[in-house]
């Protein structure tokens, strides 16, 4: 998906509420790709919806035998992804801010910037 893409996106997710009304896949089926994704360390430049790049750019990738992601020394769980893109539609149509979702879960900066770079390569 690229930029003009994830601009059609926001446009067309305004009135869409979660993952399963913006007819995403479910979270397993989306994890199982990222997750395959991931396996090769991906370079990931940081982004929000509000201010497009930003910011530090870092590595991530995923380790298997923990079933998490690691963010250079920071590891990121399955949950904190879940998170985001149950949320995602809304964070895109800016129904829902970055600051709203940096409440419920630490890793936010970095689960979004991840899901916006996976869904550049892999629209849903």
């Amino acid at each position: 998906m690229n930029n003009v893409r994830i601009k059609d996106v926001i446009e067309s997710k305004a009135g869409v509420g979660n993952a399963a009304e913006a007819n995403l896949p479910d979270f397993e089926t989306f994890w199982q790709g990222l997750t395959a994704w991931l396996k090769k360390k991906r370079y990931v430049r940081n982004w929000t919806v509000c201010n497009s790049y930003f910011g530090k750019d870092f590595e991530a990738w995923y380790m298997p035998e923990r079933d998490l992601v690691r963010v250079e020394d920071i590891r990121v769980r399955k949950k904190s992804f879940q998170l985001v893109y149950e949320a995602w539609a809304q964070y895109l149509a800016r129904k829902i801010s970055r600051k709203e979702l940096c409440s419920k879960d630490f890793f936010t900066t970095y689960t979004i910037s991840i899901l916006k770079e996976y869904f550049e390569t892999h629209p849903a």
